[in-house]
């Protein structure tokens, strides 16, 4: 008997050049992403600082310098790894994209996006919903989104509302109803941990089908004692978000701590949820990694983006 192999839920071949310019081999971040992010800038007085060639090495933080320096400078990076988790041009995070298609296909959904940022996560997963949508290329099945968003950055959140106040009307024109909500939440903070698991039990409670999008994490996870005071924070996420349709998508940039930290991760998860029902033989198929050239938005030049990716399933056995 000869086994087909598995279609992609979004074929490399339906991929718009909206998204994905196939002759050059580079991705471009969708319009309204860019629109989003550039009103922002402009509003805080921060293109000057976006256009500057200089090369920053932040990972974002508390304070509004910090936002504003990883807003300008690294924001497009944090989205274009998304996307391309998303779309997957080259193949390489298939289980990733076919996790993105079939949740936001339809229906009632929960989205946990952790540490939030200014949006890149949840604004590029609505942006590039839109672009499939308006481009006929994902059916306008209707999408009632809860988005649930952690992050200690006040300006921080302050940019995530603002970007998704902005999108939602044009996202209700493809069917997408988003209601969202971004709290103050501190990973090693015990207390402020257990105030988001219970916001998520009530906004997640009946909703079967549910993502948690975890990334940018590895510049404060790289050091062992912040993995080890935050991994407790995670354990109770997972389990309380554990459905019949779940599951975590984890990215990071491919530096040298997230490396580190990713196979720490994922040995930790096939150690601590063993009776979660897994496709995967060992904890080096939880992830993999992926690169590829990224239009600048503002400028005519390109970027490097380069993935490190984890996907599991958080669906527990019946018999457990």
């Amino acid at each position: 008997m000869i086994l087909r192999e598995k279609k992609r839920f979004l074929p490399l071949n339906q991929i718009p050049d909206s998204l994905w310019d196939v002759k050059e081999g580079t991705l471009k971040l969708p319009g309204e992403l860019i629109s989003s992010w550039v009103q922002l800038l402009d509003s805080e007085n921060l293109r000057e600082m976006a256009l500057n060639d200089s090369v920053s090495n932040s990972t974002g933080g508390q304070d509004k310098c910090e936002t504003d320096t990883h807003l300008a400078n690294k924001y497009t990076g944090s989205c274009a790894r998304t996307i391309l988790s998303i779309i997957d041009p080259l193949d390489k995070a298939k289980l990733a994209s076919d996790t993105y298609i079939s949740i936001f296909s339809g229906g009632d959904v929960f989205l946990l996006d952790i540490p939030a940022g200014a949006g890149s996560g949840s604004v590029s997963i609505l942006s590039t919903l839109y672009e499939l949508r308006s481009k006929n290329i994902l059916p306008r099945y209707p999408l009632n989104l809860k988005i649930l968003a952690g992050e200690i950055s006040p300006s921080a959140r302050d940019y995530f509302s603002r970007q998704i106040e902005g999108l939602k009307p044009l996202l209700e024109t493809q069917a997408i109803i988003v209601d969202y909500e971004i709290k103050d939440w501190d990973a090693v903070n015990l207390q402020n941990n257990l105030d988001l698991v219970f916001k998520m039990y009530e906004k997640g409670k009946g909703i079967p089908c549910k993502l948690i999008l975890i990334t940018n994490f590895s510049g404060f996870l790289g050091s062992e004692q912040n993995w080890d005071s935050a991994k407790n924070s995670f354990e109770s996420i997972f389990h309380v978000n554990k459905d019949d349709n779940s599951h975590v998508i984890w990215i990071e940039p491919q530096i040298s701590k997230a490396r580190k930290i990713v196979g720490k991760i994922a040995k930790w998860f096939f150690t601590k949820f063993p009776f979660f029902i897994q496709e995967n033989k060992s904890e080096d198929d939880l992830h993999c990694e992926t690169e590829i050239n990224c239009s600048h938005p503002l400028k005519d030049v390109k970027f490097k983006t380069r993935m490190k990716i984890m996907c599991f399933r958080l669906t527990q056995r019946n018999d457990q």
